[in-house]
């Protein structure tokens, strides 16, 4: 019994360590009068570790200073079996963690953290109340095996797999994980591409009521060196979470190709989410392919139901297949397609019945390939997809921006950079459009493509105040979902996305982007919608007109080019827009980055 150990109501840290310490085949926290209070502990090979029916091992209050410390932890270990009898549960202290005054900023005191160790069993046991993860699997992890756990009320993630091989994780719940993003009920990262997720398993698990996504996979870490990445998501249910029930991210555009490999999603269920069921994102015939099988997807009261977003990712969508697979939902958006200019459907498919007002129909994915073909002359013209996001800074880092950018509808993307640590407040401000409620999901991520959190614009007038704890660029991808919205934010460095139409809604506007010093031309489409006509001039940094579109109702193209004989330097060039509504505006050869002022925009540095 590790009481024997000499057992400490006020701290049996030394006690249960040496019951570890002492190479016992077995070791048994025995149920005291008390808690096992305890600073962090460290777990030891070729040992199981038993928790007895009732046993709580807590965090010792005003412990665990240092960003990394865990409650238990699983260094190059191996044959570990750590697992519970009844009720029993290892709790942290995470509302100690969030004063500033007494503890440095983590996300990384996690209850479990098994790193570098093989032939690992974890079960029969919850987890709550981390300053980090409930369960943490990392670099040079292999063999693990987790089944019957409950990770509940986490500051990042129920759970998060950087790196594994032969992993299993069954017969679980992650639920209510809320504090600092991701937030996800489990959360498949890897840091590095020469890391694995090889053999995973996710079995018969719940996550739900998570902050963010119940399941994401994050691969953009993973490149063409990387081992092949294989996983399988069967007979789980991602339900009541705040924004997807599970996203799939493979690739984006970079120096080299995404990674290759399988996702498969089986006998699920992902409803009551407010996000999208699923959401597949930077899938090409290059990339890892997503299956999924004998699936229920229930859109109703969410954002949609499938996402195919290719619009970090300069290739056309393939790889993704549905095969007797339901969609349920109470709108439009059953499927739907987002990528920049020319990139298309290449090869998606499979069978999916769409299930609405009690009617059950076959998804046509004929007929949606052809309403998003694929035009190669319009990517060669806009080129890809803007990806330089650690390049940018502010132009004039010291000015203050006093004019909102103007409305936009449909899916888009706000820019914001963040100097350094601290608070920064922003202003979105939403216009309903016919009738439609005021429930736009906002997505945030920050320049290395991290996932770091969902909020939702319900309000005509909403401040949303962003925590930074270091200089980083903020990006605010905005679902409108039929309405309009608008950002006023008063700090420098700040910008709309314009590497893909974007859609401007009722306004005139006069617009600035930067026109760095190796590029000899910019295009500017402008694309009004049907019966609304709108004309456009595109002009250099002297203000002088370089191409002028007339008021019209077809697609207008504008080609500016240096002056002979000017100096190579960057400038700051403009479009001036007169539109009747809805108007649609791309930029390509220029950096796509679309400010309100002269001095509230980003370039690249130099």
């Amino acid at each position: 019994m590790a009481s024997s150990f000499g057992w400490n109501a006020t701290n049996a840290t030394k006690c249960l360590q040496a019951a570890l310490d002492s190479g016992a085949a077995k070791v048994v926290i025995d149920r005291q009068d008390g808690d096992w209070i305890v600073e962090p502990i460290f777990l030891r090979s070729n040992q199981e570790v038993v928790l007895g029916d009732g046993v709580v091992v807590r965090a010792l209050k005003g412990a665990f200073k240092s960003p990394n410390d865990c409650l238990f932890t699983a260094r190059g270990v191996t044959n570990v079996l750590l697992r519970g009898e009844g009720n029993a549960l290892l709790r942290m202290e995470r509302e100690d963690y969030a004063d500033r005054s007494a503890y440095r900023f983590s996300e990384w005191r996690h209850t479990l953290k098994i790193v570098g160790s093989a032939f690992v069993r974890v079960s029969d046991l919850s987890f709550s109340h981390s300053g980090g993860d409930g369960i943490y699997v990392g670099r040079g992890s292999a063999d693990v095996d987790i089944r019957r756990v409950l990770c509940s009320d986490h500051y990042r993630q129920g759970i998060s797999v950087i790196s594994a091989r032969n992993l299993t994780i069954a017969d679980s719940r992650f639920i209510n994980t809320k504090g600092t993003p991701p937030e996800c009920g489990i959360d498949f990262e890897p840091n590095r591409p020469d890391e694995t997720l090889s053999n995973c398993l996710v079995e018969n698990c719940e996550f739900d009521g998570n902050a963010s996504h119940g399941i994401i996979f994050h691969l953009l870490q993973f490149d063409e060196t990387t081992e092949p990445v294989s996983a399988t998501v069967r007979n789980c249910r991602a339900r009541g979470n705040a924004a997807n029930g599970i996203m799939v991210r493979v690739g984006a555009n970079g120096k080299r190709k995404p990674v290759r490999g399988a996702i498969s999603i089986e006998d699920c269920q992902f409803a009551g989410n407010k996000g999208r069921a699923l959401v597949v994102s930077g899938l090409s015939g290059e990339t890892a392919s997503v299956t999924v099988k004998n699936t229920l997807l229930d859109a109703r009261g969410g954002a949609g139901g499938v996402l195919i977003d290719n619009k970090a990712l300069l290739a056309d969508a393939a790889n993704l297949s549905f095969e007797n697979c339901r969609l349920v939902t109470d709108g439009d958006n059953a499927v739907e397609f987002a990528g920049t200019r020319g990139v298309g459907i290449e090869s998606v498919g499979g069978t999916l019945a769409v299930e609405r007002s009690e009617m059950s129909t076959p998804f046509d994915f004929a007929a949606f390939a052809e309403r998003n073909r694929p035009n190669l002359e319009i990517r060669k013209t806009f080129g890809e997809a803007f990806s330089d996001w650690r390049d940018l800074r502010p132009i004039a880092p010291d000015a203050v921006v006093t004019k909102p950018t103007p409305m936009c509808r449909r899916m888009f993307t706000f820019l914001q950079y963040l100097p350094g640590e601290g608070e920064y407040t922003i202003e979105f401000r939403a216009q309903s459009i016919g009738g439609r409620t005021l429930n736009c999901p906002v997505q945030m991520r920050d320049m290395a493509g991290t996932d770091i959190g969902t909020f939702s614009i319900t309000s005509a007038v909403q401040s949303v105040t962003i925590v930074s704890t270091g200089r980083n660029l903020r990006r605010f991808e905005i679902n409108t979902r039929g309405n309009a919205v608008s950002i006023a934010s008063p700090y420098p460095g700040q910008g709309l996305l314009a590497d893909a139409p974007l859609n401007f809604f009722r306004e005139n506007f006069h617009l600035y982007f930067p026109m760095p010093a190796d590029a000899d031309k910019a295009v500017v489409a402008v694309a009004p919608d049907e019966h609304e006509p709108a004309g456009a001039e595109l002009l250099d940094e002297s203000g002088a007109v370089l191409a002028t579109m007339p008021q019209q109702e077809k697609t207008g193209t504008l080609c500016g080019e240096r002056a002979a004989g000017a100096p190579r330097r960057p400038e700051l060039w403009s479009i001036d827009v007169k539109a009747l509504e809805d108007v649609y505006v791309q930029i390509g050869g220029a950096t796509p980055i679309l400010a309100t002022e002269k001095t509230s925009g980003l370039i690249k540095a130099q």
